[in-house]
């Protein structure tokens, strides 16, 4: 091919490319529930906007982020004044499912997502299925071994399972990893795992002599 004929068609090609990926971003963001009304789903506050609105853009995070108001309905619920005498326990089960639900979509689009499986774990435990909510918690523990985000949570988490639960090699490694993260990183958490985990939170005290 004549140079002169490659050069006329530098920027043919190179306006395809462009074309090419508008396209490719237009159809990617088309999936997302900021442009597709259909993957949108009701908040227990109303809407179907999520807490934090940039997972609007992110199907997996916005599903996790709509799972997660499920799950802690009732502080939503004192932040928009609602009257909680009317909040019956058969109400709270049915949130604590959709929470359940939500998080298992999520995690169908992003498996590796640590919070997203420490979600479904806690609303397992909601919805009295036990057996899935420790297999659940035990991934998130895989995922994420060390996270400043998830360590006070899971530790709640644990001080709610049976000794049995907590004496599993697997799961008391991850309890000592979550107390060496908060008493690092937020160490004015410490103290609910302290009353729940004493010897563990001592025994990870020694090994970090500047912690307080």
């Amino acid at each position: 091919m004549p140079a002169s004929r490659s050069l006329s068609l530098a920027p043919v090609a190179s306006l395809a490319v462009l074309v090419f990926a508008a396209w490719q971003g237009v159809s990617t963001l088309g999936d997302t529930p900021a442009f597709n009304r259909e993957l949108r789903v009701e908040a227990p506050y109303g809407g179907t906007r999520p807490i934090l609105t940039a997972t609007m853009y992110d199907t997996a995070g916005y599903l996790y982020q709509m799972g997660y108001g499920e799950a802690h309905f009732i502080a939503n619920a004192l932040m928009q004044g609602a009257d909680l005498s009317t909040i019956t326990v058969d109400t709270m089960r049915e949130h604590t499912a959709r929470a359940a639900s939500l998080a298992e979509a999520s995690l169908e689009l992003n498996p590796a997502s640590a919070h997203a499986w420490q979600l479904l774990a806690e609303s397992l435990r909601g919805t009295r299925q036990p057996e899935r909510g420790l297999e659940a918690f035990r991934l998130s523990y895989e995922l994420a071994p060390y996270s400043s985000s998830l360590a006070s949570r899971r530790l709640r988490f644990a001080a709610g399972q049976s000794e049995e639960a907590v004496s599993d090699p697997q799961i008391r490694a991850g309890i000592e990893r979550d107390v060496e993260t908060v008493l690092t990183f937020r160490p004015q958490q410490i103290d609910a795992a302290r009353e729940s985990f004493p010897e563990i939170v001592d025994t990870v005290e020694a090994r970090i002599p500047t912690a307080e």
